[in-house]
């Protein structure tokens, strides 16, 4: 019975720490991206994606600056600045609104955007700053999906990273708690997982209790 619980358990970390996105490419330590692309073609051929930058802060921003975007085939693109406060914010159509920026402080910051695919008429873009979901919005009659990510004086990107696939909130909580916009092989046990070894430990000391 032991053995039997245990084999339970180790099949829990491995099939519920899969990860839910894949590496597509990542970039090197202090490199720029310009116009690099991650998907093609119409929006009912598109897959769900997602891309990650790791940006470090090194001196307060005291002006407004670029810091990247994201640009489509067609129609509008989707601008990433920093304003004079050092707040992250983005436009899409309109820019955002100025009391819900997060700030990006001195030191290393996460930027996360998944764009979902899935309906296969409309894009839903979620982007998630330091691992909270800062904003989500459709984007309708879009083909194709390529990322800029800018150099300033007063940061250095740490790392640029596109997957095939969405980054679940537990791949985005790793990447903030590396540091890095590339994930590790090990990935982030699932909920289930978790439950399964629980489980796993209760039979066992059941077991030893009933011997």
């Amino acid at each position: 019975m032991k053995k039997l619980m245990l084999a339970v358990m180790a099949f829990g970390f491995v099939f519920g720490a899969a990860q839910a996105a894949s590496l597509m490419w990542q970039t090197g330590a202090n490199e720029a991206v310009t116009n690099a692309g991650i998907i093609d073609g119409s929006v009912a051929s598109l897959r769900d994606v997602s891309f990650a930058f790791t940006l470090d802060v090194t001196s307060a921003i005291t002006a407004e600056t670029d810091l990247g975007k994201f640009g489509y085939w067609k129609g509008n693109e989707g601008l990433f600045k920093i304003d004079s406060s050092g707040k992250f914010f983005y436009k899409a159509g309109t820019w955002s609104s100025g009391e819900t920026r997060p700030e990006l402080d001195i030191g290393k910051h996460v930027i996360a955007i998944n764009v979902d695919a899935s309906s296969n008429t409309a894009l839903t873009i979620s982007i998630y700053v330091d691992g909270t979901l800062y904003v989500s919005f459709g984007e309708s009659d879009k083909k194709g999906l390529n990322v800029w990510v800018y150099d300033n004086a007063a940061w250095d990107i740490v790392d640029t990273a596109a997957y095939e696939g969405l980054l679940t909130e537990d791949e985005i909580a790793s990447l903030v708690a590396n540091g890095s916009s590339v994930l590790t092989t090990e990935g982030v046990p699932e909920p289930t997982a978790l439950a399964l070894l629980a489980l796993g430990v209760a039979g066992v000391a059941l077991r030893r209790r009933v011997a």
